[in-house]
């Protein structure tokens, strides 16, 4: 058996083989890449930093509800922090927030004395933070049910006095 220059004993049927497999790790490691790219792109989710229990006080202003306006501010009752606190959860912070009305402004102090702002929009739409200047924006917040905890700590608010 004679070969000619630039054949070799190996059959032609490995060759597809190598082919083959250099395009099956090429587009591993594609793949690869586009899954990390994705999972670094998602929503970052809204978690507040700290929870019911840790809040000292919590402060509404410039409220806004359906049925009514409230133009002073008011403490907000202990007894309604978690449901009003649970309306932020779930949401995603918003890449490309835009201007909103501001619906209200929730001030929290918290029990290691730090602040904490949240204003909110009558959309899904609220920002966040330790400070005005520090606030995240975020979209994705139960409105309804927002307006609903807040419009019974007002009633329970009204009152007292």
């Amino acid at each position: 058996m004679t070969f000619e220059p630039g054949e070799s004993a190996k059959s032609a049927g490995f060759r597809w083989m190598q082919k083959a497999a250099i395009i099956a790790a090429f587009l591993f490691v594609v793949g690869t890449i586009c899954v990390v790219i994705a999972l670094q792109l998602r929503p970052q989710r809204f978690a507040l930093p700290f929870t019911a229990a840790d809040v000292e006080s919590m402060e509404a202003r410039d409220i806004y509800l359906q049925t009514l306006e409230v133009e002073k501010t008011f403490q907000v009752s202990p007894s309604f922090w978690e449901a009003i606190l649970a309306t932020f959860s779930g949401a995603s912070k918003d890449e490309h927030p835009t201007k909103w009305l501001v619906h209200g402004r929730l001030h929290v102090k918290r029990k290691d004395g730090s602040p904490y702002y949240i204003m909110y929009s009558d959309r899904d739409q609220f920002a966040a933070g330790p400070t005005v200047q520090q606030r995240v924006y975020y979209r994705g917040t139960d409105n309804a049910e927002l307006e609903q905890a807040l419009s019974d700590a007002y009633e329970a608010s009204q009152k007292k006095k």
